[in-house]
């Protein structure tokens, strides 16, 4: 990437893996809001997935990037990549409907090879939005008007980094202003108040100290799911804590709720405030059901009891 990419674009302030941001002098910390607080976060760790997400850049840098990709692959007079490269990563694989907005026109929807496409005012717009520990981001290309959008913030609960994008192709194209920001205030302050509606009616839940299937030691030992690997469940003064085998910094509270089903807080904000359910068979304990937050992971991970 370093050979290829950020040296012939100008890009002297981007680096490829997560590994090097506590090394960069100059860097954005990662934030997250956790009932209504902006809380400080760990940067990633993932650069075993390093394609999806673990290149670190500046704004500067990436609009070198953008207009390489609006030039048909050349910087400064340079060919960078082959603008065949450039179509072919437009081509479309998967229809995604209309693509409805809420103002303007879209007459389709499409994804190719790491962009979305889709119709807006009568011009093909490409685009990514995307998100890692602590921060999300959007790019946006409009090649018919020779514009490129790049839009980098540090707090992965927020919705302006796409109301920004959609601001200003509405000022470009001389569209009118909708206010989008304004709208995602009042969404973002809706969802806040049900969720602490849900979390108040979750603590009543466990002030009522519901009768458990088997004692709270039962619930330890190892546990073990066939790809992530192995994880451990603790009795530390009256209270079960569970630690991950390839996460040693996460650490999960379990306390419980009803029955076989236990709220777990995670320490690091990021993975949130899940429900845990415990299969319990003749009075053992076979199985473990975790969650994160959507954010990370929507998709459960059942282990099962190894003694």
């Amino acid at each position: 990437m370093e050979e290829k990419f950020f040296q012939p674009l100008g890009m002297r302030n981007t680096v490829a893996l997560t590994a090097d941001f506590p090394k960069e002098k100059n860097i954005a910390a990662a934030h997250t809001i956790k009932s209504g607080k902006l809380l400080k976060v760990p940067y990633g760790q993932i650069d075993n997935m390093a394609p999806a997400g673990s290149i670190g850049s500046s704004v500067a840098d990436m609009t070198h990037w953008l207009k390489a990709l609006l030039a048909n692959g050349k910087y400064e007079g340079r060919e960078i990549f082959s603008s065949d490269a450039i179509v072919e990563t437009r081509l479309p694989h998967s229809s995604l409907g209309e693509g409805a907005h809420p103002f303007n026109r879209r007459q389709f929807s499409l994804y190719g090879l790491g962009w979305f496409t889709f119709s807006y005012e009568g011009r093909m717009v490409v685009e990514h939005q995307g998100g890692i520990n602590g921060f999300v981001t959007a790019v946006r290309l409009v090649p018919e008007e020779n514009l490129g959008i790049v839009v980098l913030t540090n707090t992965d609960s927020n919705g302006f980094y796409t109301d920004l994008v959609e601001e200003l192709t509405d000022a470009w194209l001389g569209l009118p202003f909708r206010n989008y920001a304004g709208a995602s205030v009042a969404g973002n302050r809706e969802q806040l108040a049900d969720e602490e509606k849900q979390m108040r009616d979750i603590r009543r839940q466990m002030e009522s100290k519901p009768k458990l299937p088997v004692p709270l030691s039962a619930f330890t030992g190892q546990y073990e799911h066939p790809i992530y690997g192995k994880m451990n469940i603790r009795l530390e003064k009256d209270t079960l804590f569970m630690r991950f085998e390839h996460h040693t910094k996460l650490v999960g509270t379990l306390l419980p709720k009803r029955e076989d089903e236990f709220i777990c807080f995670y320490n690091l904000p990021i993975y949130g405030t899940e429900e845990t359910h415990f299969t319990v068979e003749n009075g053992k304990v076979k199985t473990v059901t975790t969650r994160v937050s959507d954010f990370v992971e929507n998709a459960p991970y059942v282990f099962r009891k190894l003694d």
